[in-house]
């Protein structure tokens, strides 16, 4: 049988492995995840989930037992389908463009007031309504978020590891971020 989450891609640059591999597509779940490792550092990229009933609960267990051991969390999106689970990931370090970080939580927070006022639409047997995470998570989960300007050159070390990241405009959507990501010695 094929693995659940196949790494789509495996290559060895300046000595250092680097892994690509979808963990959750929006063709197939309707979310956003994906786990970029560089050497012994492992990113996050994006962190999105379906609040659908037979979605949700599934998705958000995925992304925490991935990001259990993520160094870091790059966020591309303002959308729930980008950045839905963030309220689950106390702790992590988390970066973004300041666009995607107040669209985002607005996002979020419309999410939430929807889900709530319309329990209709996420009920199933464990959920008559909105459970998940509060308001006050959601605030929470985007107060921690270390905040990047567009073409600003961002240097990060993790372990031995050194990054250097650039956010620029991804051209699609309101605030979307396309990462640059070097490895900087």
């Amino acid at each position: 049988p094929k693995p659940q989450n196949p790494v789509d891609l495996v290559a060895i640059i300046m000595d250092c492995q680097l892994e690509f591999q979808p963990i959750l597509t929006a063709e197939n779940d309707f979310a956003v995840c994906n786990l970029l490792k560089i050497g012994d550092v492992r990113i996050l990229l994006d962190c999105g989930v379906s609040f659908a009933p037979k979605f949700a609960q599934k998705q958000l267990n995925i992304i925490s037992k991935v990001a259990k051991d993520c160094d870091l969390i790059l966020l591309s999106g303002s959308t729930v389908m980008h950045l839905g689970a963030l309220p689950f990931l106390k702790d992590r370090r988390i970066i973004a463009t300041s666009p995607i970080a107040k669209l985002g939580s607005q996002s979020m927070y419309e999410q939430v007031i929807q889900l709530r006022e319309n329990p209709a639409v996420i009920s199933d047997e464990e959920h008559s309504e909105f459970d998940f995470f509060s308001l006050a998570d959601i605030e929470q989960a985007f107060e921690q978020i270390e905040l990047v300007s567009y073409q600003e050159v961002a240097k990060i070390r993790i372990r031995a590891t050194g990054l250097t990241l650039k956010a620029l405009p991804n051209g699609s959507s309101v605030g979307g971020t396309c990462w640059h990501i070097e490895l900087s010695g």
